[in-house]
């Protein structure tokens, strides 16, 4: 019998997850360097106790006018994930793709049918709710939640706002006896930008399946699927985006949206509403207007919504949020969020800018090559509040731009994450190791 295992039992969340002294998106004050930047970026959204509610009550959520055709178990996977956002990881052992076909439809049903559908036509698999994360495993029936991926990982300094592939997988790629394989092993056919997005991990020891449950965490449209062979494993990670142009947004999405904004109902978002929030105080908001339109992007024409936004704050944040999905993929000077802020700057918005906005477009001008006015604008004195409203942006631009880093140091920089120390201590930080 195929069973869904809900386990209790209180144990840590994790790396990039966990209890914070501060509610999600609010603003701190006092600490400095990297556990600041770990309690910033965690309290901003990279870490949200939005994305377990969400990924908990999947199981549960329904769905209207079902039809799944599918040829193998890893297309009716796949086809269950971008047609609805719903997002589990997918472990297997057999070298090869599981075929038969599966048909499912019907007028309305849960997930938790329709997964029970697809174990019952292919037979040997469970279903596993991780019980910190929340995040659902589809895994052979005769290997134990517990001892997937159990080998332990040190993160010896904890990684901030780190590429996720690059800095991640491929780091433990390069461990001897980690056992971690990402390319050209596994099922999965890799995308390289299916791994191009910011995580946080916190400094210990944890389990690889607690890592891959934390590299989760930032986005409900990442996801992953395993192959596992004996103590090793070849894990490719997968984006669960839909290319169809739909009339309306994926189920999964609109109650990502309701959970993280706490809406009453599980309304689609109009543009007017995802521009405000993209431009919110609160990065908490920001992230899950980001995460939306990211899950969406085939829906949501954000390019349009960035040459069509007003003026000056709508339009830097929402500039912002684009690069922040693509840049690391994506040279920044050819998107059109790159080129709003570069308009916006000649035009002389940065004077009616807020202060934190101001740091961020000038950030991002430095990554095209224009570092004047980050270099000038580097030596504010910003207040807590200020500098918790950049974060994890400012961190994310200064890991993936050596141009920024080098404007900061150039201007003796003194923010708490962006000093000359903290960018040092960013460039040198220990990888990823297998303790011995």
């Amino acid at each position: 019998m195929n069973t869904i295992a809900c386990r209790s039992q209180d144990r840590s969340l994790g790396p990039g997850h966990g209890p914070l002294p501060v509610p999600a998106g609010r603003g701190v004050a006092g600490a400095i360097g990297l556990c600041w930047l770990l309690l910033r970026a965690a309290a901003a959204g990279a870490a949200d106790d939005t994305t377990a509610f969400w990924d908990r009550g999947l199981l549960d959520m329904e769905l209207h006018d079902v039809h799944i055709r599918a040829t193998s178990f890893y297309d009716a996977w796949d086809k269950l994930g971008r047609g609805y956002l719903v997002r589990t990881v997918l472990a297997v052992e057999e070298p090869g793709r599981r075929m038969g076909a599966f048909e499912f439809a019907k007028d309305v049903c849960t997930v938790r049918d329709l997964i029970g559908a697809m174990l019952g036509t292919y037979g040997g698999y469970t279903l596993t709710q991780d019980p910190a994360t929340g995040v659902l495993w589809i895994h052979p029936a005769s290997v134990p939640y517990e001892s997937i991926l159990a080998g332990l990982i040190e993160v010896p300094q904890g990684l901030v706002q780190v590429p996720m592939l690059q800095g991640v997988l491929r780091k433990l790629q390069e461990q001897p006896h980690s056992g971690v394989f990402v390319v050209g092993r596994g099922f999965i056919p890799l995308l390289e930008s299916a791994g191009a997005y910011p995580v946080t991990l916190r400094p210990g020891v944890f389990t690889l399946r607690d890592i891959i449950n934390a590299c989760c965490q930032p986005s409900p449209s990442r996801a992953f699927g395993i192959q596992i062979f004996g103590t090793a494993a070849a894990i490719g990670p997968c984006d669960i985006l839909d290319s169809t142009r739909r009339p309306v947004a994926r189920p999964g999405s609109l109650r990502f949206w309701r959970l993280g904004m706490g809406k009453a109902s599980e309304a689609e978002p109009s543009r007017e509403e995802l521009l405000q929030a993209l431009a919110s105080a609160d990065p908490h908001e920001r992230w899950v207007a980001r995460s939306f339109i990211e899950a969406e992007r085939s829906h949501v024409p954000l390019g349009k919504m960035i040459m069509g936004a007003p003026r000056g704050r709508q339009a830097i944040w929402a500039s912002l949020a684009e690069l922040s999905m693509l840049n690391l993929m994506m040279p920044s000077h050819l998107m059109v969020g790159a080129k709003r802020i570069q308009r916006e700057m000649s035009l002389g918005t940065a004077a009616d800018l807020d202060r934190a906005t101001a740091v961020l477009a000038a950030m991002e001008m430095a990554r095209v090559g224009d570092d004047a006015l980050l270099k000038k604008v580097a030596r504010w004195s910003l207040t807590p509040d200020e500098l918790a409203g950049m974060y994890p942006d400012s961190v994310r631009i200064a890991t993936l731009s050596k141009e920024v880093r080098a404007a900061l140091r150039e201007a003796s920089c003194a923010w708490p994450g962006l000093s000359s120390k903290d960018l040092r201590d960013m460039e040198e930080r220990k990888p990823l190791v297998v303790p011995q």
